[in-house]
């Protein structure tokens, strides 16, 4: 299929579009765009692949409105795989998002410890150059127009209360924002239509997992009429969306803890390859897919050791797993 983009009015009060862009594996990623009274609010624009910029800058030419203020809001940013330097964020009047998720973008420290941590996992060095090609070092500097956001701060745009809600998980610094007006909920990259979310993975004994399930747990909490999410169409129903995902983590703990004691002595890549992910070595998978199923096998992991249901021991090469000092049984799977 042609690479293609499509832009599309989704509600009329308030004006929201949706810019289809292409994605990963046949699926599609949202950028909106929110219009009202001369502002431009911005929510996910493209950061990473220069044709989805373009289609981008060609999208906001077609709307034609007579716009004196740009706002963008970003969700996430995954700034140890972002190349881009996308003029979007230079030319906006006002861009925000958590200041974690800047500190990734402007410096190489979280992707050198993400690279660090793979090898020491024992994946193989070309499967890592494979998820973090050669970046060159971004030096941004601190602007007045980027404004960090702490959670349930308000966004201003055109006298909307628009707030955002801290939900980690996906990357530390990751937000959703919430339409209060309107209850409706941009979910970003933690509540996909269909699918799963990423968990990260963090530095030292932080669990991104865990904090993934709470923010999902929440979402159930806030009275929403729209999800208007990330990936996929706008939907309605929260609550048995977040069952699905917590679900599926729970399977996948409960999988990953019967391989350990079926295979003991594996690293983290030898396991993700049990891990029901055979692809992960194929050429025809995407670096970002790989990505994915890394940091699903290690988050999920990382997990079942904090719990002691796994234990580790390290050898000159790389860290090996081993059963832990906990059983694990079906009726405490929740509990994770």
């Amino acid at each position: 299929m042609p690479w293609q983009y499509s832009l599309h009015k989704v509600m009329n009060e308030p004006c929201i579009y949706c810019l289809k862009l292409p994605g990963e594996e046949g699926a599609h990623e949202n950028c909106y765009v929110l219009l009202s009274e001369g502002e431009m609010l911005i929510l996910d624009p493209p950061i990473y692949k220069p044709k989805n910029i373009e289609a981008f800058h060609r999208a906001i030419c077609q709307l034609d409105e007579d716009i004196r203020r740009i706002s963008v809001c970003l969700t996430h940013i995954h700034g140890e795989l972002s190349r881009m330097d996308p003029a979007i964020l230079k030319d906006a009047d006002q861009v925000f998002f958590m200041e974690e998720e800047y500190q990734d973008y402007i410096s190489h420290n979280n992707r050198n410890y993400k690279i660090s941590r793979f090898r020491r996992e024992g994946f193989p060095e070309e499967e890592i150059k494979k998820v973090f090609p050669v970046k060159k070092k971004q030096q941004i500097p601190v602007r007045r127009e980027f404004i960090f956001l702490k959670d349930r701060n308000r966004i201003p745009f055109a006298g909307y209360d628009l707030r955002c809600i801290h939900t980690p998980g996906p990357t530390k610094g990751h937000i959703c924002f919430y339409l209060t007006d309107y209850k409706i909920l941009f979910s970003g990259a933690l509540l996909p239509q269909e699918g799963y979310p990423s968990s990260d993975v963090w530095k030292g004994r932080a669990n991104a997992l865990e904090h993934m399930i709470d923010s999902l747990e929440m979402l159930k909490k806030i009275e929403t009429e729209q999800i208007l999410p990330g990936i996929g169409a706008p939907f309605s129903d929260v609550c048995s969306r977040v069952e699905d995902i917590v679900s599926y983590y729970s399977v996948r703990l409960l999988q990953l803890y019967q391989l350990v004691r079926d295979h003991p002595g594996e690293n983290a890549y030898e396991l993700a390859l049990r891990f029901g992910y055979p692809m992960v070595n194929a050429e025809r998978i995407s670096a970002k897919n790989r990505w994915r199923l890394m940091k699903e096998t290690l988050a999920c992991l990382v997990q079942l050791r904090l719990n002691k249901y796994v234990s580790t021991q390290r050898n000159e090469i790389c860290v090996r797993n081993y059963p832990g000092s906990t059983t694990l049984s079906d009726n405490i799977i929740s509990n994770l």
